[in-house]
């Protein structure tokens, strides 16, 4: 942790003074990749409220709560500005004043799962698949894109790592979750791709088991990946069934799609998210398992995965008691 000085938001900016974030795998891979050269304040998102505003801002916004992002590919003046601060500046066409009715806990996740849904399922959408694979199927991510398809008469196929996952899952009625250290997952899978003809695998895992499910998948089926949660940096794939079933990999980053996509899209989706939010959150929501103040980064990053499956894990910014501002900075 550091302190520093508050700072002064320019004529186009606004001073947000930051409640809490959420705990995604984004933050505790973001200093692996070697992107950026500590230090750096960590963090992707975040929800707060707006105390100052550049003398260019709406006076409306002041004393909004309001979200705030940091993508990678979209920086601030070129440098990675990171969200585990207790206060941050933001030109103000980059911030997101929500319903203010929506909680900070809730409205702190506006941004990067449901976003990221959204574009799988439009990518999705264009294979005009009957069904979808999603492993890990039990993350935060993957049971709002398995809302998002069943909403569209799609089945989601959840693929988890143990009974407790499917019992998590079947407990929120997906019953097509299936466990992969089963003994019996073989035959069991065999079972269900006669029954269910999956031909998209959506993977944050991209690890050994994911290039055999594709193998298996039906011709032109698509393997979309969008992370590396089983930590290889290799993709594996066969290539017999690749080249001669015509299928494709292909990869997903959200943020690569915000580059160039017009800022009011963006806001568009924001917008579908946030009126979710404001009825309770029922597609891009999901209930708060774990609660850390500022001080416990560090216990909150180690313990993140433990309960990933259960719920959100949140940093709270605002429960402190310290004379200037903090940072917590990835070094």
């Amino acid at each position: 942790l550091k302190e520093v000085a508050i700072p002064k938001p320019g004529p186009t900016e606004v001073l947000v003074k930051l409640e809490c974030s959420p705990l995604i795998p984004f933050d505790t891979i973001l200093g692996c990749l070697g992107l950026f050269k500590p230090p750096y304040v960590m963090g992707a998102q975040a929800s707060g409220v707006i105390v100052e505003l550049g003398t260019s801002v709406p006076k409306d916004a002041l004393g909004k709560k309001a979200h705030v992002g940091t993508s990678l590919l979209r920086l601030n003046n070129g440098t990675w500005q990171g969200t585990w601060t207790q206060y941050i500046i933001k030109p103000f066409e980059d911030v997101y004043i929500y319903d203010q009715k929506i909680p900070h806990e809730l409205a702190c996740r506006l941004y990067g799962n449901p976003l990221t849904a959204l574009g799988l399922e439009r990518v999705i959408m264009a294979e005009k698949p009957k069904a979808v694979i999603i492993t890990p199927g039990a993350a935060s991510i993957s049971k709002i894109l398995a809302n998002l398809l069943k909403a569209k008469g799609i089945a989601a196929i959840c693929l988890v790592r143990n009974e407790e996952g499917v019992k998590i899952m079947k407990s929120l009625s997906y019953e097509l979750t299936f466990n992969t250290s089963d003994p019996k997952f073989d035959e069991v899978f065999g079972e269900v791709l006669k029954a269910h003809a999956p031909t998209v695998l959506v993977d944050a895992v991209a690890n050994e088991l994911s290039s055999k499910i594709f193998g298996l998948m039906p011709p032109k089926s698509v393997h979309l990946v969008y992370g590396g949660l089983g930590g290889s940096q290799v993709l594996t794939v066969p290539v017999f069934p690749l080249v001669m079933t015509d299928k494709i990999v292909r990869g997903y980053y959200w943020s690569a799609e915000d580059f160039y996509k017009p800022k009011a899209e963006i806001k568009k989706e924001l917008d579908i998210v946030n009126k979710d939010f404001a009825e309770g959150g029922r597609t891009f929501g999901g209930p708060v398992v774990k609660e850390y103040p500022m001080a416990e980064f560090k216990k909150a990053i180690e313990e993140q995965a433990s309960y990933a499956s259960k719920g959100a894990g949140i940093i709270w910014f605002s429960k402190q008691f310290l004379s200037l501002f903090t940072l917590i900075i990835y070094t």
